[in-house]
C-alpha cells in the first residue's frame, strides 16, 4: 500500500500559513492600538487587521481539516 503525502503536506503548509497570517494580524492590531506611524490611516490598518484575521482563521480551518483527513 502506497502512502499519499498530499494531506500531510496540506496540513503542514496550511499550519504554517495560519501561523504567519495570525501573527501578522496581531502585529497589525498592535500597530492600530499604539499608532507608531502617523502616516498610516487607522481605518486602513483596521481593515488589514480584519482581513488577515479572517484569512488566518480560514487557513486554521484548512489545517484542522487536513489533519483529520491525513492517515
Amino acid at each position: 500500500m502506497t502512502h499519499d503525502p498530499t494531506f500531510w503536506l496540506l496540513a503542514r503548509s496550511s499550519g504554517l500559513t495560519a501561523y504567519v497570517l495570525l501573527t501578522l494580524s496581531v502585529l497589525a492590531g498592535l500597530v492600530l492600538k499604539s499608532r507608531p506611524f502617523s502616516s498610516l490611516k487607522p481605518a486602513a490598518v483596521a481593515d488589514l487587521h480584519r482581513v488577515l484575521a479572517l484569512l488566518g482563521l480560514g487557513a486554521l480551518a484548512g489545517h484542522a481539516t487536513a489533519l483529520v483527513l491525513d492517515t
